[in-house]
């Protein structure tokens, strides 16, 4: 069975009849807090989040009110400005408005503008990929573990089993490097700079006796679709590993590889080295469990093939 929706003001769709566990103004962005109580919600307040409704009426704390869930309501305070263009959560608790929030604040569609003071309030619209697009504080990696970079040249790492298990293992005689190419994915924030890191230990103790470096260097030539290869650029990192103990799982950071212009499906041929000549040069192998890079994602992916 259907039932037609109305473009009323005072409401028109799926409403519950609610318990407001503080003043509840009229037309305000509710959520249901852990004990199914409805409170204004807050687009930069974790505790006050997601929305789920919006309130018909204003409703006295402790007291019940109507809170439509899905469907037409309007205010004639309302001024949106764009006909069918989301309108979104705020940090004004309970409000609503079609300026996209700002990175660091939560972003959830809830409503739609139908006309300029009324709208469909469905948050349900955050299942659109398109939409999903907006929030810019995630982060995943592009990994790069023993088996998934290459070994070539004059001087590649070495396999060395470890724990059951196989690392890669840098002299302390001879440079050695591993050779990677990466593609930007679809769901990275173009332009968003890169977090390179490795994850590796040492099998043998330093001497404690004074500074033991190891020294990470990663070289990178960045290139977008249609675009030129540029020369490789180094970006390097060196550790004091003389307190380091053996076996233990360490977290290195490079350095960041500026993003400035890059686009999805922009590529990276990287190699990754232990420098030995360093100064005071750490006397024994290191192994690399992985190598990683940090990459913002802000979607589910491109809604075209890029570029």
């Amino acid at each position: 069975m259907t039932y037609q929706l109305e473009y009323k003001r005072d409401g028109s769709g799926f409403y519950e009849v609610g318990l407001a566990g503080e003043t509840l103004g009229a037309r305000k962005l509710v959520y249901l807090d852990t004990n199914g109580i409805w409170k204004l919600a807050d687009a930069d307040d974790v505790t006050r989040f997601p929305v789920v409704g919006i309130t018909l009426e204003a409703i006295s704390n402790g007291k019940y009110g109507r809170i439509l869930t899905k469907g037409y309501v309007g205010d004639a305070d309302w001024g949106f400005a764009t006909l069918g263009a989301p309108i979104y959560a705020t940090t004004v608790a309970g409000e609503l408005s079609q300026t996209v929030p700002a990175d660091g604040v939560k972003k959830q569609i809830v409503a739609l503008a139908k006309e300029s003071d009324l709208i469909l309030f469905d948050t349900g619209l955050n299942q659109q990929a398109e939409f999903l697009s907006l929030n810019a504080n995630n982060w995943d990696d592009l990994r790069f573990p023993p088996s998934g970079v290459r070994l070539g040249g004059a001087a590649p790492a070495t396999f060395q089993a470890y724990h059951d298990g196989g690392v890669l293992a840098f002299s302390t005689t001879t440079t050695q490097f591993v050779y990677m190419v990466a593609q930007m994915q679809h769901t990275w924030a173009e332009g968003t700079d890169l977090e390179a890191h490795v994850h590796w230990a040492i099998p043998t103790k330093g001497a404690g006796n004074g500074v033991e470096n190891v020294k990470w260097d990663l070289t990178h030539a960045w290139s977008n679709v249609d675009g030129t290869i540029p020369a490789s650029s180094p970006i390097t990192k060196t550790v004091d590993v003389q307190n380091y103990v053996t076996d233990h799982h360490y977290y290195t950071s490079i350095d960041t590889i500026t993003a400035t212009g890059k686009t999805a499906s922009s590529c990276l041929i990287m190699s990754l080295s232990r420098d030995i000549a360093a100064a005071n040069d750490y006397g024994y192998a290191v192994y690399l469990m992985e190598f990683d890079i940090h990459y913002k994602k802000n979607r589910f992916g491109t809604a075209t093939i890029p570029p």
